[in-house]
């Protein structure tokens, strides 16, 4: 099924486990840009190094969710957007 997801930006919380895990590699495989962020850089980093090698577009964020808005700690100055957003 065509997404028509392909070069728009996916912003994924918690991208390296689990339910996350799952949601990384389908937005990658629809040919999303990924923003990967979450409190794990040891679990998200080679997560996004694979995702790389495969030829996707990754920003990684350290993100410890703690305070404030979540979404602005996500979308930093460095955020690729003109692909658009992808809906989550």
């Amino acid at each position: 099924m065509e997404l028509r997801l392909k070069g728009k930006v996916a912003p994924i919380i918690g991208p390296a486990k689990g339910m996350g895990a799952s949601i990384t590699l389908a937005f990658s495989g629809e040919g999303c840009k990924l923003v990967l962020a979450g409190r794990d850089m040891s679990a998200t980093e080679p997560v996004a190094k694979e995702l790389m090698v495969r030829g996707t577009e990754v920003i990684v964020k350290a993100c410890p969710f703690l305070a404030g808005d979540v979404s602005h700690q996500i979308t930093g100055a460095d955020l690729p957007v003109d692909g658009g957003w992808a809906a989550l």
